[in-house]
């Protein structure tokens, strides 16, 4: 089970995911560099790694969804 952050700018990507997806997004919260973000736990994984929260979405591959 991951938990992290996601851009409230991107969280329209969600809206695509299959309804199987174990994501479960939580309350809006302002993290230090004052970007708005969701948070959020589940199987969100990159197809070969755990998904980095350091990176915004932006930053990475468009990440495979697990569901659980």
């Amino acid at each position: 089970m991951e938990t992290g952050y996601v851009d409230l700018e991107y969280n329209s990507l969600l809206l695509f995911l299959p309804s199987t997806t174990s994501v479960h997004l939580v309350t809006p919260v302002t993290q230090d560099d004052g970007h708005p973000r969701l948070t959020y736990t589940g199987s969100w994984l990159k197809p070969s790694a755990p998904l980095n929260t350091d990176l915004p979405i932006e930053d990475m591959e468009i990440p495979g969804f697990l569901s659980s």
